[in-house]
């Protein structure tokens, strides 16, 4: 299907008052994104009120969710192994283990010499700024998408996990479903940090990323559709906090 051409995918929509509830919180979330705070006092009691902000997103945004099976990274492994293999990655005398308590990651399965090579990857494989998806370009339009290299990473990769033939797809799914970040703190949780010089960071991080949020879906749904290829657009309607954080 070509550029200009719509495509229905059978993806749900928000009924019209859940979709102006919805637009009311990103204006919030954008609001409370330019605010200034004075103290750390101030900056906490604006966590607090983004952090409800964001919960409620996310639950009126659960209602577009497309339900899935779970991911079994492990069974994924070998698939990745024959993907890697085939397009010239090398591995010697590692491989990949799940260590309990920890995820996923490296085993040395024998001694290595100081400066040993044990992984050699061709440029091919990388999923860096040199090979974004071609598909993400209406994107690169956007001011904080030009000026920020890691958002268009981001999109790219949010773009190749939605295609079920990414070239990627064997690496894409034994990455893991989230990470262990501030972001995904429960209010209580982040309290622990209360007392260290880590919080106003950690605050600050989940203020800046709920500022990219609600800019990046300003900016999806203020686009036409005419102006999205089928790829971004199977994006625009799955596009949602909890898929871009």
């Amino acid at each position: 299907m070509g550029k200009g051409q719509k495509k229905n995918n059978g993806g749900k929509k928000l009924p019209v008052n859940k979709r102006n509830e919805l637009n009311g919180l990103i204006d919030t979330l954008i609001s409370h994104g330019f605010k200034q705070t004075a103290n750390l006092s101030e900056q906490w009691t604006q966590y607090v009120e983004i952090r409800s902000l964001l919960d409620r997103v996310q639950s009126i945004e659960s209602e577009l969710k497309v339900k899935s099976a779970s991911k079994n990274r492990a069974a994924c492994i070998d698939a990745f192994y024959l993907w890697a293999g085939e397009n010239g990655a090398q591995f010697d005398g590692v491989k990949i283990t799940d260590f309990a308590g920890y995820g996923m990651g490296l085993e040395a399965t024998k001694d290595f010499d100081d400066g040993a090579v044990f992984i050699q990857i061709p440029k091919k494989m990388f999923m860096d700024l040199d090979n974004v998806s071609p598909a993400i370009a209406p994107m690169c339009e956007m001011p904080m998408i030009q000026s920020m290299s890691n958002i268009k990473l981001a999109f790219s990769l949010l773009v190749e996990k939605l295609n079920p033939n990414s070239f990627w797809k064997p690496y894409i799914d034994i990455l893991p479903d989230k990470y262990s970040t501030v972001m995904n703190f429960s209010i209580n949780e982040m309290q622990e940090l209360k007392g260290s010089s880590a919080l106003p960071n950690a605050l600050n991080m989940c203020k800046n990323i709920a500022r990219q949020y609600s800019f990046i879906r300003k900016y999806i749904d203020n686009i036409k559709e005419d102006g999205f290829d089928s790829t971004l657009l199977v994006l625009k309607e799955k596009f949602s906090f909890d898929l871009y954080w």
